[in-house]
């Protein structure tokens, strides 16, 4: 098996049937496909389960709802691939890009595929190379790890979400990476980071093969504040692992992205309907008092204010 690919959903009855199909056009036929049901409360299990007679590519598991994160981690384990992919529910993926990344994988020995992606159908450049392969774990830190952290020395800001990338399985099994279950915001970025940190070489392809459809209103909402914050506490400390083992001088940038997310929380906080004043301050000071060691550390002592 070449690749599997692995779709978790959770009451996406009315996009799941669209995105199978697009996944089945592909033109790689050497893949899987395993749907992972999350515990869905509408009919999303069953159009799954009467797709897969179909096509015996195709596998289906149902789970307890766990998150996202438990129902990519369940496809991950089963997975035959040599190849590994995640795609949501609800995006699509040009017929071409399994096919075109895999190929190019092997040719050039690399432990990561990259595509370029639309939102929405609307093509987005976030990579400064096209058709590339950053060769050495300096290169990867350097050239394409700073992108994703942002702060000195970054262009563009590389989106982490794991659809626009393929991991050699091999890569995932020996350094042991999974969806962290206790991350339940950006979960895309600690894996995605995991991942980037420990490979050897990276293939970029700039060509817009994923599409994610993005919905504002409704991603806007799916995570309580609550739940944001306490997803913050973990990707801190994540964050504080790879800035203690990091090697090639990059803890500003860690700090920039610790800020980066304390800014779109704090953002969050303001836009918040609840009238309570206290309860707003509440989440503000939790927010900085989760982040001030961490960013103290990187900035030498320096106290930051809550500002930031």
């Amino acid at each position: 098996m070449l690749i599997s690919i692995i779709v978790p959903f959770y009451n996406a009855a009315s996009s799941l049937r669209c995105t199978i199909n697009c996944l089945l056009k592909q033109s790689l036929k050497d893949f899987e496909i395993i749907l992972v049901d999350d515990g869905s409360q509408d009919n999303g299990l069953s159009i799954a389960q009467e797709i897969s007679q179909t096509d015996h590519r195709l596998v289906v598991v149902h789970q307890e709802n766990g998150g996202v994160s438990s129902a990519r981690n369940s496809g991950l384990r089963i997975s035959q691939g040599q190849y590994i992919a995640f795609v949501d529910a609800d995006d699509s993926v040009d017929d071409k890009m399994y096919g075109e990344l895999v190929a190019k994988m092997q040719e050039k020995d690399a432990d990561i595929g990259v595509s370029g992606y639309c939102i929405n159908g609307k093509a987005v450049c976030d990579l400064r190379k096209h058709d590339y392969v950053f060769g050495s774990p300096e290169q990867i830190h350097k050239e394409f790890i700073i992108d994703m952290l942002g702060g000195p020395g970054s262009i563009f800001p590389v989106t982490a979400s794991v659809g626009r990338f393929v991991y050699k399985k091999d890569l995932l099994s020996t350094h042991n990476i999974l969806f962290n279950t206790q991350i339940g915001y950006h979960e895309d970025f600690v894996f995605g980071l995991s991942a980037l940190t420990r490979a050897n070489r990276i293939y970029l392809d700039g060509r817009p093969f994923y599409n994610y459809s993005y919905n504002e209103i409704g991603r806007g909402v799916r995570h309580k504040l609550e739940k944001k914050i306490a997803s913050h506490r973990h990707v801190i400390n994540f964050l504080s692992q790879m800035k203690s083992s990091d090697c090639f001088g990059m803890s500003d940038n860690y700090a920039s992205k610790i800020i980066f997310f304390n800014g779109t929380i704090c953002e969050n906080i303001c836009k918040m309907e609840e009238n309570s004043i206290y309860k707003r301050i509440k989440m503000l000071r939790m927010l900085y008092f989760e982040s001030k060691s961490f960013l103290e550390e990187c900035h030498s002592g320096k106290c930051l204010h809550p500002k930031y």
